[in-house]
């Protein structure tokens, strides 16, 4: 009897450890919740609570699936996943999130500043986590400065250092801005450009010296929120590049 009794606790212990889940590992999401009700633009702020879990969790995806959560952060260390959790729910869930509640639902709320996490959203899914509205399209915020340096690497020679400032990015991921030649800030351009997941394109296009002149970029964003890649010009230099 002695020895059934150990075997049983054996499988189970096995089976358990089978499942269990590292907390360091980047599996976990953030996860908002209309609490039964399909989340939209129009749904209350103070109606929407925020849950922690992990990202294959079979009930969260149904819950996406039919609208009534949506991740709000995703390829995160349980760790991290807590912090973006608390920072949400701050204030009886007064804090906005970031990514979908953009205002908070009590006027009087203090707005405190987001925790340093890079929030990483899984890219497109389709019908898990996809749409037109759904903010999982996005990976990082990049709204912001940016120094860029291009290093030639066929048809011209050196680095050449800019500053982007992008000025407005929707749930989309679809971003715009403008920048200078850091050397002659007569070099001035606009940016329109995507990020979604953890890859990000962009066009500059020369305003002020050297007008009509474009560099066409694409490129990776770190888990740091740093970018590198490469790209060409509309005169057929080619390049790469690296953010800071």
């Amino acid at each position: 009897m002695f020895y059934r009794i150990l075997i049983s606790v054996l499988l189970v212990s096995l089976s358990v450890s089978a499942y269990a889940r590292n907390p360091g590992d980047p599996i976990w999401g953030v996860y908002a919740s209309g609490i039964g009700e399909v989340i939209n633009p129009s749904i209350d702020p103070c109606n929407i609570t925020y849950k922690v879990a992990a990202m294959d969790n079979k009930r969260i995806l149904k819950n996406i699936a039919v609208g009534t959560m949506v991740p709000i952060a995703e390829g995160l260390t349980w760790s991290e996943a807590g912090v973006v959790s608390r920072w949400s729910g701050q204030y009886f869930e007064d804090q906005p999130d970031g990514v979908f509640k953009t205002r908070p639902c009590r006027a009087e709320t203090t707005l405190r500043t987001p925790p340093p996490i890079v929030r990483r959203n899984r890219p497109n899914a389709g019908g898990l986590g996809g749409g037109k509205n759904n903010p999982s399209n996005i990976g990082h915020d990049i709204i912001g400065n940016h120094k860029l340096a291009f290093t030639c690497t066929s048809g011209c020679s050196g680095v050449w250092r800019h500053t982007m400032t992008v000025s407005s990015m929707d749930k989309q991921g679809n971003f715009s801005g403008t920048g200078y030649y850091d050397g002659d800030r007569g070099y001035t351009w606009t940016v329109k450009g995507k990020a979604i997941g953890n890859r990000v394109k962009f066009k500059m296009v020369y305003t002020g010296k050297n007008k009509g002149y474009t560099s066409t970029n694409s490129g990776n964003i770190r888990p740091d929120g740093t970018m590198d890649g490469t790209g060409f010009s509309s005169t057929g230099q080619k390049h790469t590049w690296t953010s800071q």
